[in-house]
Protein backbone atom coordinates (compact mmCIF):
# COMPACT_ATOMS: atom_id res chain seq x y z
CA UNK A 1 0.00 0.00 0.00
CA UNK A 2 0.78 3.71 -0.71
CA UNK A 3 0.38 6.76 1.16
CA UNK A 4 -0.46 9.91 -1.14
CA UNK A 5 -0.39 13.86 -0.57
CA UNK A 6 -2.21 15.99 -2.02
CA UNK A 7 -3.39 19.61 -1.56
CA UNK A 8 -6.42 20.94 -2.66
CA UNK A 9 -6.47 24.74 -3.73
CA UNK A 10 -9.73 26.20 -3.69
CA UNK A 11 -9.76 29.36 -5.88
CA UNK A 12 -13.95 29.91 -5.31
CA UNK A 13 -16.56 28.22 -3.96
CA UNK A 14 -17.23 26.81 -7.53
CA UNK A 15 -13.61 25.81 -8.54
CA UNK A 16 -10.39 23.89 -6.91
CA UNK A 17 -7.92 22.50 -8.53
CA UNK A 18 -5.55 19.29 -6.89
CA UNK A 19 -1.61 19.10 -6.41
CA UNK A 20 -0.23 15.67 -5.68
CA UNK A 21 2.83 16.65 -3.58
CA UNK A 22 4.36 12.74 -2.89
CA UNK A 23 4.06 9.25 -3.08
CA UNK A 24 5.25 7.57 0.07
CA UNK A 25 5.83 3.61 1.34
CA UNK A 26 4.98 4.63 4.83
CA UNK A 27 2.23 6.73 6.53
CA UNK A 28 4.57 8.49 8.92
CA UNK A 29 6.20 9.66 6.09
CA UNK A 30 3.28 11.16 4.25
CA UNK A 31 2.66 13.01 7.63
CA UNK A 32 5.36 14.74 7.48
CA UNK A 33 4.92 15.33 4.00
CA UNK A 34 1.60 17.03 4.84
CA UNK A 35 3.04 18.95 7.47
CA UNK A 36 5.57 20.27 5.41
CA UNK A 37 2.81 22.00 3.52
CA UNK A 38 1.09 23.47 6.40
CA UNK A 39 4.23 24.95 7.60
CA UNK A 40 5.62 26.03 4.93
CA UNK A 41 2.15 28.51 3.98
CA UNK A 42 2.52 29.13 7.83
CA UNK A 43 5.86 30.37 7.59
CA UNK A 44 4.98 32.53 4.29
CA UNK A 45 2.08 34.28 6.01
CA UNK A 46 3.65 34.68 9.56
CA UNK A 47 4.48 37.99 11.08
CA UNK A 48 6.39 38.87 14.62
CA UNK A 49 3.51 39.56 16.80
CA UNK A 50 0.21 37.91 15.09
CA UNK A 51 -1.88 36.19 17.34
CA UNK A 52 -3.44 32.64 17.08
CA UNK A 53 -7.02 33.32 15.71
CA UNK A 54 -5.76 35.71 13.31
CA UNK A 55 -2.72 33.52 11.68
CA UNK A 56 -5.37 30.57 12.18
CA UNK A 57 -7.80 32.92 9.82
CA UNK A 58 -4.73 33.82 7.39
CA UNK A 59 -4.03 29.81 7.09
CA UNK A 60 -7.68 29.34 6.44
CA UNK A 61 -8.10 31.93 3.66
CA UNK A 62 -5.39 31.11 1.75
CA UNK A 63 -7.55 27.92 0.99
CA UNK A 64 -4.79 24.96 0.94
CA UNK A 65 -5.25 21.93 2.44
CA UNK A 66 -3.03 18.78 2.55
CA UNK A 67 -4.80 15.35 2.93
CA UNK A 68 -3.39 11.98 2.82
CA UNK A 69 -5.24 9.08 0.89
CA UNK A 70 -4.15 5.38 1.22
CA UNK A 71 -4.06 3.35 -2.37
CA UNK A 72 -5.44 0.07 -1.67
CA UNK A 73 -8.70 -1.85 -2.65
CA UNK A 74 -10.39 1.56 -2.17
CA UNK A 75 -9.38 4.90 -2.09
CA UNK A 76 -10.18 6.53 1.20
CA UNK A 77 -9.21 9.73 3.46
CA UNK A 78 -6.44 8.18 5.66
CA UNK A 79 -8.17 10.25 8.61
CA UNK A 80 -4.56 10.24 11.22
CA UNK A 81 -3.88 13.60 9.90
CA UNK A 82 -6.16 16.02 10.23
CA UNK A 83 -3.91 19.99 8.55
CA UNK A 84 -6.89 22.24 10.13
CA UNK A 85 -5.93 20.51 13.85
CA UNK A 86 -2.35 20.81 12.83
CA UNK A 87 -2.09 24.26 11.68
CA UNK A 88 -4.15 25.40 14.93
CA UNK A 89 -1.22 23.72 16.79
CA UNK A 90 1.66 24.90 14.54
CA UNK A 91 -0.42 28.68 15.20
CA UNK A 92 0.15 28.20 18.74
CA UNK A 93 3.71 27.49 18.95
CA UNK A 94 4.54 30.34 16.53
CA UNK A 95 2.63 32.91 18.60
CA UNK A 96 3.64 31.58 21.52
CA UNK A 97 3.40 35.20 24.41
CA UNK A 98 1.22 36.88 22.21
CA UNK A 99 -1.90 37.94 23.31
Amino acid sequence: MKFVVTVLHRSSSTTSKTEQVGEFAQHDEAVASAKLVVNAALERIYVAGTTVPKLLAQYEQLAQAPYIFCDDDTTMNANSFNHFHYAKTRCEEMCEGTS
